[in-house]
């Protein structure tokens, strides 16, 4: 089977130390909503609508210089192959990147976000496997819609 175009691509950004294009070829947003959502559901309600949009805010303000990008970039050069998800691999990774209903106290245009985000995130199938010498593999999706990556583990 043929490693995914973006997947590749991030694996050669990574090794050249490119963080710009590694950065670029993630959706980061679809990657931390289902963490973000599980978290708000453990927040007052009364702080849920500030801490919803500061979420939001820092996953789509995720920039090269960022540690994330760094731990990301130090764990995909090392990756010694790719490969398909098993079926098990793919069942436990489509569970983690999709949310659960957002908890109330949201405003309805961020329960509308949310929900975008997380219908985004049922249409995903590919996961691939980044293989790792330490054997902590690094699952990764194959968002349908655009080709970039979502990172099925987080924080990397």
């Amino acid at each position: 089977m043929t490693v995914p175009t973006a997947l590749a691509a991030a694996l050669i950004a990574a090794r050249q130390g490119a963080r710009h294009e590694l950065c670029r070829l993630v959706d980061w947003p679809l990657s931390g909503v289902a963490r973000m959502v599980r978290a708000l559901h453990q927040v007052d309600e009364g702080d849920r609508r500030r801490v919803v949009a500061r979420g939001l805010a820092e996953l789509g303000g995720v920039a090269p210089h960022d540690a994330t990008v760094a731990a990301l970039s130090t764990r995909l050069a090392a990756v010694s192959g790719t490969r398909p998800a098993s079926p098990a691999e793919q069942a436990t990774a489509l569970e983690t990147i999709r949310p659960p209903a957002p908890p109330p106290g949201l405003t309805p245009a961020r329960a509308r976000q949310l929900a975008r985000l997380a219908e985004r995130t049922r249409a995903v199938t590919e996961v691939w496997i980044a293989e790792h010498p330490s054997g902590r593999h690094l699952p990764i999706a194959i968002l349908p819609d655009s080709g970039r990556l979502l990172l099925c583990t987080w924080p990397i």
